[in-house]
């Protein structure tokens, strides 16, 4: 279930159809314009390639009012908590951490075929939480549209079913 509670206003999804035939570098330009536009936003970070590059586009929009947030529960390695912390301090974008327990959501214990959306639902909620906490109006995240799907045709990316959602 979303936190319909919090006034959470927009996850931006890079569209592909708005940016069809676009050079990277204009991608950038275009997202960086999009983020500039928002007081604030809260990037959902893996420390992976794709949260990296949301996180440093929207530093470089906001500068102080981009931060990035880790989910930090029993099935995230610590190298990999290790490497979110190093790559946001690379970038230079303040580095907050969610806590959780994906062993509390019975949904997620039954590790069915939609474990992945379980999961992901958790993490951006307590992101959502997060950013309502520290005055946030924007969750961004770096799922790619390209491979979101997965093999069943199922949707497992939770932004895309949010009523928050604002595609780019």
């Amino acid at each position: 279930m979303w936190p319909t509670t919090h006034n959470v206003n927009n996850v931006f999804l890079i569209s592909p159809n708005r940016h069809l035939g676009m050079t990277p570098s204009a991608k950038a330009a275009a997202l960086r314009e999009d983020l500039a536009a928002e007081d604030g936003v809260l990037v959902a970070f893996s420390g992976g390639v794709d949260s990296a590059v949301v996180a440093a586009l929207a530093h470089d929009a906001l500068g102080d009012r981009a931060i990035a947030c880790t989910a930090k529960s029993e099935t995230l390695p610590a190298a990999e908590l290790d490497d979110a912390k190093r790559v946001a301090d690379e970038i230079g974008i303040r580095h907050e951490l969610v806590e959780f327990s994906e062993l509390d959501n019975p949904d997620f214990v039954d590790n069915d075929g939609d474990r992945c959306y379980h999961c992901r639902t958790m993490r951006l909620g307590k992101m959502y939480e997060t950013a309502h906490e520290l005055g946030i109006g924007t969750v961004c995240d770096g799922t790619n549209a390209s491979t979101s799907v997965r093999a069943t045709g199922q949707d497992c990316r939770p932004s895309t079913n949010c009523r928050f959602a604002r595609r780019c």
